[in-house]
């Protein structure tokens, strides 16, 4: 349990994302700085929430997924070493939810590529050219 709250923090640090880097083209000279810094900031938005459910979803599978298959070996090791089955699925299961859910949610960290894809679009949607992130 020691190592749940080091590989969160870890997982939060990773995916706080940066912003995009907008050419000054026709677009941003005809908008400006402050509506296309508002423009940027929607479409951030929009992408948080998109990734957000997306990356929910799978984080909350894994978690059921280990969680049903610590018990399982939880429950296995118990009658193999006789030692109460109950108990023994009780802590499979709460091992294997979190391995569950720490592996589905380091497996998201990519979830950033999905934002920046996601804020790419919506802004070239709006007329703008993204140079690349900083």
């Amino acid at each position: 349990m020691k190592l749940i709250w080091p590989l969160l923090s870890i997982m939060f640090f990773i995916s706080c994302s940066t912003e995009p880097v907008l050419y000054p083209n026709q677009k941003f000279k005809q908008v400006g700085d402050a509506q296309a810094q508002a423009d940027v900031d929607y479409c951030m938005q929009r992408s948080e929430k998109f990734a957000k459910d997306k990356t929910f979803r799978k984080v909350a599978g894994g978690t059921g997924v280990g969680a049903l298959a610590g018990a399982a070996v939880g429950g296995a090791l118990g009658v193999l070493t006789g030692t109460n089955v109950g108990n023994a699925l009780g802590k499979g299961a709460v091992v294997g939810g979190v391995a569950g859910g720490v592996g589905s949610g380091l497996s998201n960290l990519g979830t950033s590529k999905l934002k920046q894809g996601w804020v790419n679009k919506c802004l070239s949607d709006k007329g703008y050219k993204v140079m690349g992130w900083d």
